[in-house]
């Protein structure tokens, strides 16, 4: 799949569908035609009357860290893609790990249980279990009267799961 500009400028988060036409326009003269545009040519590409309305939403776009002016040349124009690299995921991470958090010790549909051999919790009509899927069916152990223990098939099929709680000792795990 290959990123349109409209795709990447949506990604962007513009504010204005005029923002969005100067900064696709911008980009594919800069990288399709490999030709850096002046203020001119983009007054010119949208029919603006003076090229003061095309400075203005090139400041906008400079503002948003999209473009800067080059340093050279009839007040050229050129990507900035530092906005990519100086973004503070920090935040974001913390916020998927609180949902995530959230989600952690709720029971969930059965549908959406994990089936690669994870332990969980389970609820079904007979209680609540700790099990795990294998081969097309979840299973339990049942500790048996001498000791040892039983594995069995949990029926009737569960409803819901939850993620298994953290021993009183145990570290929550870190997302760094």
């Amino acid at each position: 799949m290959t990123n349109s500009p409209t795709r990447q400028a949506d990604a962007l988060n513009l504010r204005t569908p005029k923002q969005r036409e100067v900064y696709d326009y911008i980009k594919v003269r800069i990288e399709v035609s490999k030709t850096i545009p002046s203020v001119q040519d983009v007054a010119d590409a949208f029919n603006y009357k003076s090229k003061r309305s095309a400075a203005l939403l090139i400041d906008q776009l400079i503002g948003l860290g999209l473009l800067e002016r080059a340093t050279t040349g009839n007040r050229q124009l050129k990507l900035c893609d530092s906005h990519f690299v100086t973004h503070d995921s920090a935040p974001l991470h913390a916020r998927i790990a609180e949902l995530e958090a959230q989600v952690a010790d709720k029971w969930q549909p059965i549908e959406t249980a994990p089936k690669d051999g994870t332990e969980v919790l389970l609820y079904n009509e007979t209680g609540t279990h700790q099990a795990w899927f294998e081969d097309g069916e979840w299973r339990v152990f049942r500790h048996h009267g001498s000791g040892g223990q039983i594995l069995f098939w949990l029926n009737p099929r569960p409803t819901h799961w939850m993620q298994l709680p953290q021993s009183p000792n145990q570290k929550a795990p870190s997302n760094g």
